[in-house]
């Protein structure tokens, strides 16, 4: 997400002034000094860098020696979430006098010339980047390695930063075969590309707009090519990829998963598992539409569509301003989230999630996936572990960095939340605590993954038995599942092919023993979709809505951050939802709604 600042330079500058004190002398983490011509990094196109850095536990010092980098760098201002922020996320390259890539290792990390300096100004834990990016790579999804630094620039302490590595085909980075200009025709042609969806930036040369739209949001995303990189891009190559990416949504838009002509000739959907788990685990907004990177390798490699390169997390993890609706809750899909905070923020969600939704393969996939995981390392346990190290690493630097930046104490642009304690180690503990929570919450929500059954209601059968068929697993009961006329499951929980309408007779046999025989009952399959309020107004009001109607009984009616929705009369839908300081009021004594 993007926040306004009309006076981000002035501002920066007068910070420069302000008679901050805080020195560095030395840091358990690598030190990194950088010095511009004219005293404004965020001016800068070149820079001299210099590293300290004594390797894992020793102690660097600011007066050098300069043992890990000492040279020459281009330096841009990172396209980050955060980038209109007082404290800069720096995007740098390693480069000689003359301009050439002088690719090195930084940090202990594999040699490249392309690295990022993230500021994690928001991040009052300084570390969810450098948590999202290592349960990642535990899920076998490529991520940036990260090393915890504190920087100098101008002669001015800056603070604690994140070293990262970029996204680029290397055998030592994204491991897929780097495409190169010659590459036009056969099986050159097919990878390695690089995919991006976000907002458009300076250095992004080729992009298209998405073929479909997300249900009644009528916005459309921009697809991009982040690799190769704009100068080298060939025609040929942009077009293939387009066409390719092109074949995969029109396959999900028209509901074909299948291997042959569908999603799956295009796409490796098990990635996809894997990234929402992710990117639902930590309630990122910006997951799925910004920052968000996907990859294509050489056909004879296997070379289908995979999600990869995980975005920004400084606005995830419980760490979520006002601005960006309800992320910071434990509740809810972040992929839903253009239901109930439309796109007026940021960009909307691609389609794809909500039609992979429709695929009882991939629920059923991602279901089971997340119970692998969450019998591994994905509990709170193994997760606190890793947290506990990172704050370990940072317990010194973290007060050098909130004497600088005052973030710690107050409400910044990109933090919506009252201080925790006003201390880093109340910091820590909530983003253990939402963690846990978030854990519980995603562990009962993906049992009603995608589409489902509405819950068919019984009590008192038999030997007083009680529950629902989606989650009762008494014994002796025998299920006749109809979609129409045609019989499709004899399991006591189904998913679904498609919209329509589902008939049930169960037969249950009880301890005395007893049969009973259900009489058919039509349930109604509940949409992945939605409809969402996008104004105040009244409930009849179709305009109130943002898909343009007024919602039917088998939608679920969302009303979104702050809005005041009136009823006068009666309607039926699924069920209501209430994003923050939404309110329902009913104006007349026959207003209801019922379920």
């Amino acid at each position: 997400m993007k926040t306004k600042h009309t006076f981000l330079t002035i501002t920066f500058i007068l910070s420069l002034f302000s008679g901050f004190t805080q020195t560095l002398t030395t840091s358990n983490l690598p030190i990194v000094i950088l010095t511009t011509t004219g005293g404004d990094i965020s001016l800068a196109t070149t820079a001299n860098m210099k590293i300290v850095y004594n390797g894992v536990g020793q102690t660097n010092n600011v007066a050098g020696p300069f043992n890990n980098y000492n040279g020459q760098i281009g330096v841009k201002v990172a396209d980050f979430p955060d980038r209109n922020f007082q404290k800069l996320s720096l995007k740098i390259r390693l480069q000689t006098a003359g301009g050439v890539a002088n690719p090195q290792s930084l940090a202990g990390m594999p040699s490249d010339e392309d690295w990022i300096l993230h500021a994690a100004y928001n991040d009052k834990t300084l570390m969810r980047d450098a948590l999202a990016y290592k349960l990642a790579n535990k899920m076998g999804i490529y991520a940036p390695k990260t090393k915890f630094v504190e920087v100098m620039i101008d002669g001015l302490y800056e603070g604690v930063y994140t070293l990262e590595e970029t996204i680029k085909p290397k055998a030592n980075r994204l491991n897929i075969t780097a495409i190169q200009p010659s590459s036009t025709t056969g099986n050159a042609l097919t990878g390695g590309y690089v995919l991006k969806l976000d907002y458009k930036s300076d250095d992004i040369g080729y992009f298209w707009n998405s073929s479909h739209a997300n249900g009644c949001i009528t916005a459309i995303d921009t697809l991009q090519i982040a690799y190769p990189k704009a100068a080298n891009q060939q025609t040929v190559q942009n077009n293939y990829i387009q066409q390719y990416i092109t074949n995969f949504e029109n396959g999900l838009y028209a509901n074909n998963f299948d291997n042959v002509t569908g999603a799956r000739k295009y796409a490796d959907l098990s990635s996809f598992s894997n990234y929402f788990i992710l990117s639902e685990l930590g309630k990122n907004p910006d997951a799925y539409r910004v920052n968000t990177y996907f990859y294509k390798d050489l056909d004879n490699n296997n070379g289908k569509l995979k999600m990869s390169g995980v975005g920004s997390y400084s606005f995830a993890l419980g760490n979520a301003p006002n601005l960006a609706c309800t992320a910071y809750e434990t509740e809810g899909w972040s992929y839903q989230d253009n239901l109930s905070c439309g796109t007026s923020w940021g960009l909307p969600m691609p389609f794809w999630w909500n039609k992979l939704m429709e695929d009882i393969q991939f629920v059923d996939d991602t279901r089971d996936r997340w119970k692998t995981l969450h019998g591994t390392f994905l509990v709170a346990d193994s997760i606190n572990a890793m947290i506990d190290v990172m704050a370990a690493e940072l317990a010194v630097p973290q007060t050098r960095n909130f004497d600088r930046w005052s973030t710690l104490l107050t409400i910044n642009d990109g933090n919506f939340f009252i201080p925790h304690g006003n201390t880093y180690a109340g910091e820590i503990s909530y983003l253990k605590t939402w963690l846990q929570n978030r854990i519980t919450v995603l562990d009962d929500q993906m049992n009603t993954l995608g589409h489902f059954i509405q819950p068919y209601s019984f009590s008192k059968l038999c030997g007083g038995l009680d529950g629902t068929l989606r989650s009762f697993s008494g014994f002796g009961l025998l299920y006749d599942w109809k979609k129409g006329s045609t019989p499709i499951s004899s399991d006591a929980q189904i998913g679904t092919d498609g919209a329509g309408t589902y008939s049930l007779n169960v037969t249950i046999s009880g301890d005395n023993p007893c049969v009973i025989t259900l009489p058919s009952r039509v349930v109604t399959v509940i949409p992945a979709g939605q409809n969402a309020t996008g104004k105040s107004g009244n409930w009849e009001d179709a305009t109130t809505w943002t898909c343009g109607d007024v919602p039917v009984a088998t939608d679920r009616a969302v009303l979104s951050v702050g809005h005041i929705v009136k009823l006068s009369t009666q309607v039926k839908v699924i069920g209501v939802d209430f994003k923050q300081n939404a309110q329902l009021k009913y104006i007349n004594t026959t207003a209801k709604v019922s379920f």
